[in-house]
């Protein structure tokens, strides 16, 4: 297959340099290969059961099952920071044998040397303790949610905020603590970098939504397109239908339900997506989840297979993922050529819903600006804004200026100051969703960094495939995806995000791209 070179990287050839690797080296990769594949091996049966959790296991398995994920999670801990690893991390990464290793393996050293760093300043008691609460936190938090009550999951956050802040106490960071934190997830970001990109994104978006004076603009779609009742058998095999035409292979993917969506890596050969349950009146709600975290099972399902069994074999970061899914949900799902073609594959198997409605008027449905109070159904505008509200509480809780116990009425007065709305419970508010439950502190910035990501890439697949708008009103998805694989799936976590990106469209990373974007759709619409 032929692959775009970014700069000097190419993973088609592992190359020697034609400097002959003695025995004793070679031997020496060799082991480090293996410590990494069964770390893998590891990781893949603890994912494995995590997924159990989220899709079908029965409430009374939790227990049990957490402590079994913690056993898991604590033997992957005792290998990547045993002193196996760090001989060999620390022989291969000698100067004298360093210039001998191809990229992947030097940027393989890289990350393996930085994860031993990071792993090495946590005790392996307060490691599996972690694992074991921030498990039993997932389960907790769906009850929590169900009964709008954020008082039973709080003991379990308690715990896991302590142990986040205990981390990045003992890690030796610079700055802002919570940059220790938000590099796990955007290398190289930082709390200065991402202020200044958010307050630009800030302002931006404030300033199209005073324009734009969506009060004086009622939409001219018809309210009942996707308030009718659409048959859920159907609804799975359209959306399953529109997976494939993505490129998403079901031969080595699955999609499945869940509380809340997402996507999982197992293996190159087992990428799992899951939404929520299909209702007869929540078709739309399932059709952007499935574009959604479809973008992430393409990438997920196109990393160089050169990368299996190493750290590398993830995405370059959690921000160019989020690329993928906002690039696909929004900038193709909610764009007007979509809907000329979904809006005739809908008709195909739902005549009498989609009888006398054009594809402008779902276009416009889709695109509504109605400041949702939940994340996921917001808009493109608020959206982002949701976004910032959940980065300045993690930043003030991570550096102690915030408690557990006040989050709740900090949530209400960011919420009100950035979205002019108070939520009615606790469901509608800190209980949405389940990111801090998992202990994933440092992840919602990448949601933002995603949208800023993907109008970048988009500028320039319009210049490299000129005529993307017909074929996507085609349902020609090939090219799309192709150019995707060449220029951001294959290279996995080759490349730091930043470089990435700037090698890739010639520009650093900034709000330009996206904000045009945001501005040029929504004065169109209003």
């Amino acid at each position: 297959m032929s692959r775009r070179v970014l700069g000097n990287v190419s993973i088609s050839i592992l190359e020697k340099g034609g400097v002959y690797i003695h025995i004793q080296l070679q031997q020496k990769i060799a082991y480090y290969k293996q410590l990494n594949k069964r770390i893998s091996h590891l990781d893949e049966a603890a994912r494995l059961l995590n997924w159990d959790l989220s899709t079908g296991a029965p409430p009374k398995a939790i227990g049990v099952r957490s402590e079994v994920i913690s056993t898991l999670s604590s033997e992957q801990y005792k290998l990547s920071t045993s002193d196996e690893m760090g001989d060999i991390l620390f022989e291969l990464s000698k100067p004298d044998n360093m210039k001998h290793l191809n990229f992947i393996l030097k940027r393989s050293l890289e990350e393996d040397n930085k994860n031993y760093l990071r792993l090495m300043s946590i005790s392996p008691e307060s490691y599996r303790d972690y694992i074991n609460i921030r498990t039993q936190a997932q389960s907790v938090w769906k009850n929590a949610k169900f009964k709008k009550d954020f008082s039973l999951l709080k003991p379990y956050l308690k715990k896991i905020v302590e142990f986040k802040r205990q981390v990045v106490k003992t890690s030796g960071y610079k700055g802002h603590p919570y940059n220790f934190l938000l590099d796990e997830y955007e290398p190289g970001m930082t709390v200065e970098k991402l202020d200044k990109i958010f307050y630009s994104l800030k302002e931006n978006i404030m300033g199209i939504l005073d324009n734009v004076k969506i009060s004086e603009y009622p939409t001219k779609a018809k309210n009942s397109i996707f308030t009718q009742e659409f048959d859920v058998t159907k609804q799975e095999n359209v959306i399953l239908k529109l997976l494939n035409n993505m490129g998403f292979c079901m031969s080595k993917g699955r999609l499945d339900h869940s509380p809340h969506p997402f996507a999982l890596r197992l293996n190159s050969g087992d990428v799992r997506l899951t939404i929520n349950k299909f209702h007869p009146l929540k078709f739309k709600g399932a059709l952007f989840a499935a574009l959604h975290e479809g973008g992430h099972g393409l990438y997920n399902q196109n990393i160089g297979r050169e990368l299996e069994n190493t750290p590398l074999f993830v995405g370059a970061s959690h921000g160019v993922h989020e690329s993928q899914s906002r690039f696909w949900e929004n900038i193709v799902g909610r764009s007007l050529d979509f809907w000329y073609y979904f809006k005739q594959e809908l008709s195909n198997d739902f005549p009498s819903q989609m009888k006398g409605i054009s594809p402008e008027e779902i276009y416009l449905d889709v695109n509504k600006l109605d400041n949702s109070k939940i994340r996921t159904s917001s808009d493109e505008l608020s959206y982002n804004l949701h976004i910032i509200v959940r980065y300045e509480l993690e930043k003030s809780l991570i550096a102690g200026e915030l408690e557990v116990d006040d989050l709740p009425k900090a949530w209400s007065e960011k919420t009100k100051e950035y979205l002019g709305f108070l939520p009615k419970d606790d469901g509608e508010g800190i209980l949405q969703d389940i990111h801090w439950a998992k202990g994933y502190f440092g992840y919602f910035p990448t949601y933002a960094l995603g949208n800023i990501y993907a109008a970048q890439l988009t500028e320039k697949v319009k210049i490299d495939i000129p005529d993307i708008s017909s074929k996507i009103r085609k349902g020609e998805f090939t090219h799309i995806t192709n150019w995707m694989i060449d220029n951001i799936y294959t290279y996995g976590k080759l490349l730091p995000p930043g470089e990435l990106i700037k090698e890739v469209t010639g520009e650093e990373v900034n709000v330009k791209a996206f904000t045009n974007y945001l501005a040029n759709k929504y004065s169109e619409i209003f």
